[in-house]
């Protein structure tokens, strides 16, 4: 006996196809929506890497002696270097402070560091 009833098409109907083209549609737009965030946080994490390089530089410097004055400044490239020096926690000890900042966007970022120094014998 045959069998009698609906015979099941096994293509893909238009309504089918309009569904699965809308979800990868609102897939691919929430993709694209994070390209600028991640490309800003690219550009922060550089910028981020390269002021902490140049306030350990800064440190080093400092370190190294003779102890330049007990505050100043200097800019490099973007960035705005600041230290200061202070009389250290423990007895011949210094401690040197430095913030390097640069701006972006209208907003001031900034990347601080400091180091206590022993003082030469």
């Amino acid at each position: 006996m045959p069998h009698v009833g609906f015979r099941r098409n096994r293509a893909f109907s238009l309504v089918e196809v309009m569904v699965a083209m809308v979800l990868l549609l609102i897939g691919v737009l929430a993709v694209v929506a994070q390209w600028p965030m991640g490309a800003r946080l690219g550009f922060m994490s550089e910028w981020q890497t390269e002021a902490s390089t140049i306030a350990e530089r800064t440190l080093e410097t400092i370190d190294a002696g003779p102890y330049p004055p007990t505050s100043g400044t200097a800019t490099e490239g973007r960035y705005q270097i600041t230290w200061t020096i202070s009389r250290g926690p423990i007895i011949n000890t210094k401690y040197a402070h430095v913030v390097v900042q640069w701006p972006w966007q209208g907003r001031m970022y900034a990347v601080r560091m400091g180091s206590i120094i022993a003082a030469a014998l």
